[in-house]
């Protein structure tokens, strides 16, 4: 089991509690798949309390249990998808978390899509990406004239249901819920475009919804109310950022598709009967030179001691491509 970022806790003090030892664990990023407790290892959770009372008090193995257990869930999806069933958990690293989960069978067409989105600065942007973003990539898969029809019943006011969500804890607010909505139109319309200019390729649709996403909210958090005054809640979720990893699955068909250090792993049982995690996608960081030199060559030659320092992008984000983040 793992236990992430405690050293990042402003604290007076630690409290220690029990936590496994090492063991076999799949995650999608902060997504964990299995886990399990013993009263091996004592590792330090971090609180805050006054100076004059610190102390150390020892959590049981079932007080460690309960809290790592506290937002687990698991479902066994029907109606004969190509996934039988998923379990999801998160482990908060800061209050509140930033993090956000989705899960989602596509209703239009056949596959299910599960997807982590990491936030920084906020948890805003990664909770409206797990709104917004299965959409996008759903209608990407959708023929032509099942893009016109829904474009029709949104010009007509009327709902239109691409994907349905499984344990979905929270929605967009009143307010942005019609910008949302235009936006996502104007998304519909481009398909329509394309779709006549290239023929299907799963990789590019992708990739299409996760640009065409991270452009909208751009633009959306620069957009004004109420005469010259930007929207807070659109400039909020622009400001922050998220990094995320999406998987499609279809049948035998995978795809996976990330931005940022979230990473996709698959356990795989070999012939000697061990499990091992196999990465199926590329983290973007600076241990991947490939993304290094992208951005070095896309800067001025002035610029290359500068937008990258520390390891990190302009000195502040450790993930060189990201959602938001708009400066």
């Amino acid at each position: 089991m793992f236990i992430e970022n405690v050293s990042k806790l402003s604290v007076l003090t630690k409290v220690p509690f029990v936590c496994s030892s090492p063991s076999t664990l799949f995650k999608l990023s902060k997504l964990s798949l299995k886990f399990s407790v013993s009263t091996n290892i004592v590792c330090y959770h971090s609180i805050s309390t006054s100076s004059n009372a610190l102390r150390q008090t020892k959590l049981t193995p079932q007080e460690v249990t309960t809290i790592l257990r506290a937002n687990e869930f698991s479902l066994e999806i029907e109606n004969h998808t190509s996934v039988k069933s998923y379990d999801s958990n998160q482990l908060p690293s800061n209050k509140p978390i930033e993090d956000t989960r989705c899960e989602a069978k596509c209703l239009l067409t056949t596959g299910v899509l599960l997807g982590v989105f990491d936030g920084h600065g906020g948890a805003a942007c990664a909770q409206v990406l797990s709104k917004r973003l299965f959409d996008y990539i759903a209608a990407t898969m959708l023929p032509e004239q099942l893009i016109e029809d829904c474009l029709t019943r949104l010009e007509n006011q009327k709902p239109v249901e691409l994907v349905e969500s499984y344990n979905d804890k929270f929605d967009i607010v009143g307010e942005l819920k019609q910008l949302y909505l235009n936006s996502f139109k104007t998304f519909l319309k481009q398909l329509l475009t394309s779709q006549k200019e290239q023929q299907f390729e799963m990789k590019q649709m992708m990739a299409n919804a996760f640009l065409t996403l991270d452009q909208h909210l751009s633009q959306e958090a620069q957009m004004k109310q109420g005469g010259n005054h930007l929207n807070l809640k659109t400039l909020g979720v622009g400001l922050s950022g998220a990094v995320c990893c999406v998987a499609h699955i279809d049948g035998a068909h995978l795809h996976v598709a990330n931005t940022g250090d979230a990473q996709a792993v698959i356990g795989v049982l070999t012939d000697d009967n061990h499990w091992i995690a196999k990465k199926v996608s590329v983290e973007h960081n600076t241990d991947n030179v490939r993304e290094v030199e992208r951005i070095l060559n896309e800067h001025p030659k002035n610029e290359r001691d500068t937008v990258i320092r520390m390891e990190r992008l302009l000195g502040q984000l450790a993930p060189l491509r990201a959602f938001g983040d708009v400066r």
